[in-house]
């Protein structure tokens, strides 16, 4: 693998006027920085750092992608240990690895790629705190302070008020609303992930990952035009975003075009195509 300088995936085409930009790294910077912030800051401490850092180098014996690529894996796997733990992160690689098993050169590991963007997208699902952490992480405050030029060293010091729309479901009701909210409240419920345990817990979003990962294992293609529609389908997730009303129902349009492109695909009459049972009980 060729290294070269590669700007983080999440920042990519992002401009801050008048502020100073992000740093452009290579893979391996990249990797030391995740690592460095998971053992700074991740209950797990070096221990969970060092488990990253093993997912990546097997992910490396296997898989075969230019860094830009291994730079994107980087950043995802990174985020889903975060998210839940590496046991998690590692279901995502798995998965990746898989698809890439049956990708080919030829057009250019278009399906591998997909699913590297994609698959992270529906496991990292944006609730209250998940959204906590995003808002308050030791990387996004240094971040922060590279941007807007903060020294603390000079009593430099940035202060936060975030507005936070969460979203609770008990049975029937939906419970959606503004709250401003300060770091010190959002460091605690980044900590409250039992609360996923929860069966009514962002259901359509779990439901919605579920579908996803469980449409992986079937990845094959054989007659022409069969990659091409596979690759509609790995892209299904792509323009599903935004709040709770506004994101569910492209989940659903977004599964209805898949589940569209899928018939017309010679899969086996035995095949399921319901919730996978990779992430069942998550």
């Amino acid at each position: 693998m060729v290294e070269k300088a590669v700007q983080e995936p999440r920042l990519r085409g992002q401009s801050h006027y008048g502020v100073a930009s992000e740093p452009i790294l290579r893979y391996r910077d990249w990797v030391e920085l995740k690592a460095k912030h998971l053992a700074r800051s991740h209950p797990g401490k070096e221990r969970t750092a060092q488990a990253y850092r093993r997912l990546l180098e097997h992910a490396q014996k296997t898989v075969n992608l230019p860094e830009k690529d291994f730079c994107d894996l980087a950043v995802r796997v990174a985020d889903l240990i975060w998210y839940e733990n590496a046991a998690y992160a590692k279901k995502y690689l798995d998965l990746v690895k898989m698809v890439f098993s049956r990708d080919t050169a030829e057009q250019g590991f278009a399906a591998t790629r997909a699913v590297i963007w994609n698959l992270a997208r529906v496991m990292l699902i944006k609730d209250e705190i998940y959204v906590a952490h995003l808002l308050t992480s030791e990387e996004k405050l240094e971040r922060d302070r590279r941007r807007y030029g903060v020294d603390p060293a000079r009593g430099d010091r940035l202060r936060y008020v975030h507005i936070n729309r969460p979203h609770f479901e008990f049975g029937p009701v939906n419970l959606q609303f503004d709250l401003h909210t300060y770091n010190w409240q959002l460091g605690l419920v980044k900590r409250c992930r039992f609360l996923r345990r929860w069966a009514g817990w962002h259901p359509q979003e779990r439901d919605f990952r579920d579908w996803y990962m469980g449409l992986l294992p079937h990845f094959r293609y054989g007659r022409s035009g069969e990659y091409g529609t596979w690759l509609s389908i790995l892209r299904c997730p792509e323009e599903v975003r935004g709040y709770a009303e506004v994101r569910r129902p492209k989940q659903e349009e977004a599964r209805r075009q898949a589940e569209l492109a899928l018939a017309g695909l010679p899969l086996p009459a035995s095949v399921s195509l319901g919730a996978s049972s990779l992430v069942r009980g998550k």
